[in-house]
């Protein structure tokens, strides 16, 4: 998430992060309330050395899996630029 939207974080709190990636808009509802229950479960973890049963596990995995796929970059906007950037010089790309 740090590299994704730019945010250095090293030294903010869960609820800092999450609030300065809330004014920044790159995230939904729905993805915000997701994201705020994974690294609550996190600390949980790193904080009060909690050992979650595998079902709680795999559940944080998911919930990390989907934000990570919901957020990537869209791979066809790329093309979809270098396509027009090129076809204005005369190149056009047809590599797809």
């Amino acid at each position: 998430m740090e590299n994704r939207f730019k945010i250095h974080a090293p030294h903010m709190t869960t609820d800092e992060f999450l609030y300065y990636l809330g004014i920044t808009g790159h995230l939904n509802e729905t993805q915000k309330i997701a994201l705020k229950e994974f690294l609550n479960s996190c600390d949980m973890v790193k904080f009060a050395k909690y050992a979650p049963t595998i079902k709680e596990a795999l559940t944080n995995f998911d919930c990390a899996k989907k934000l990570i796929d919901e957020t990537k970059p869209n791979a066809i906007e790329g093309r979809i630029d270098r396509h027009s950037q090129s076809f204005g010089t005369g190149n056009i790309d047809t590599r797809v």
